[in-house]
């Protein structure tokens, strides 16, 4: 289990010093004047400004300051496995700040200011799973964008690397998505046309991502209520349980087939779409048939109707959905210690948020 991004607000009961300021935006007339003004956030990079390591630090007013980002990443430089202490997290990457900006306290400044505990607003709790092959890790994917719903209906497919349940909620959504492919194709392999070859890119690291299943369960704003007066009450919250508990709301069809599922939703196309559908069910190559624009058009109505996505290629016929009821051995897989950030317990008494 690990926690892959975090937002939170602390706030103190008066008024902070002028040095917590985390810039301006201002708009001004075409003389000059300033027609309004407004607090903006800061974006602190551990590499250059283009790296995805950074943490954004807001102060919304003199009394709260907020903290958003991925911890596992800015500490570790790679987030295919890290750590679940959600607190220790947030204080290096509140140190890190500290140290680059300025923008947090130090604890005796929290301590004197009287910081509350961290309110969190946003938590990313990600479990891994080991498949044996990346065709296995594709197949799962694609099987369960075919026949698992969730409240937020069916998922939507991305490719086939990712299937997504409830992408634009306001309260929680879950994402189950190739985390091999994610590693190779969001890191960039060359700079100014000389091969870079970055940390996340490491042989070791390439080689423990292959076949793994993430699986990413975004809690945000009322959902994290009970969880945040368990933090406030010194309670460690059950991660692996509350991951859990959400996972168990996607519904999955263990039964059925790609061949006898489709056929239920045909119904749902016009027959110009059906046509469409059956030809990519034949093999044939829509791309080469279709227009750009068309194509894209005829994937998106089919993908919304029958969750099958034209763009990837057909299974075989009657190949079976492959059992939902994952190994429990096989979630989160053995780190590579030397590779693993651990957040320090000094520092959380320090912070008196043991």
């Amino acid at each position: 289990m690990m926690i892959d991004w975090i937002s939170a607000t602390i706030t103190a009961p008066r008024e902070l010093s002028a040095i917590y300021d985390s810039g301006r935006n201002l708009k001004l007339s075409p003389d000059g004047e300033i027609i309004r003004e407004s607090r903006s956030p800061l974006d602190v990079y551990d590499e250059d400004p283009s790296s995805s390591r950074h943490f954004r630090v807001f102060i919304p007013d003199q009394r709260t300051l907020y903290l958003s980002g991925n911890p596992v990443k800015l500490l570790q430089g790679h987030n295919l496995f890290g750590s679940d202490d959600v607190n220790g997290l947030y204080l290096h990457a509140g140190c890190f700040i500290r140290k680059n900006v300025g923008l947090f306290p130090s604890p005796e400044s929290y301590d004197s200011c009287e910081f509350t505990k961290p309110h969190y607003s946003r938590l990313d709790l990600t479990r891994s799973y080991r498949f044996d092959t990346q065709t296995e890790v594709k197949e799962f994917i694609r099987h369960t964008a075919g026949t698992a719903r969730s409240r937020h209906g069916a998922a939507q497919l991305f490719g086939s690397e990712t299937a997504y349940f409830g992408k634009n909620s306001r309260r929680w959504s879950l994402k189950i998505y190739d985390k091999h492919e994610e590693l190779m194709k969001n890191t960039p392999k060359f700079v100014k046309g000389i091969r870079k070859i970055l940390p996340c890119l490491e042989d070791e690291l390439v080689e423990w991502s292959n076949g793994i299943l993430r699986l990413e369960l975004c809690l945000r704003g009322q959902e994290l209520k009970a969880v945040n007066q368990q933090i406030a009450n010194d309670i460690s919250p059950d991660w692996p349980g509350i991951w859990e508990s959400y996972f168990q709301r996607i519904q999955f069809n263990e039964n059925a087939t790609m061949t006898t599922q489709i056929p239920l939703l045909l119904d749902a196309l016009k027959p110009t779409q059906r046509h469409v559908y059956e030809s990519w069910k034949d093999g044939k190559d829509l791309r080469a048939i279709y227009p750009k624009n068309t194509f894209y058009r005829h994937r998106r109505s089919i993908l919304a109707a029958l969750g099958v996505d034209i763009a990837t290629p057909p299974g075989q016929e009657g190949h079976e959905v492959r059992s939902i009821a994952l190994d429990p051995s096989r979630f989160d897989p053995e780190p590579i210690e030397s590779r693993l950030f651990t957040p320090d317990d000094k520092l959380k008494k320090e912070y008196r948020l043991v």
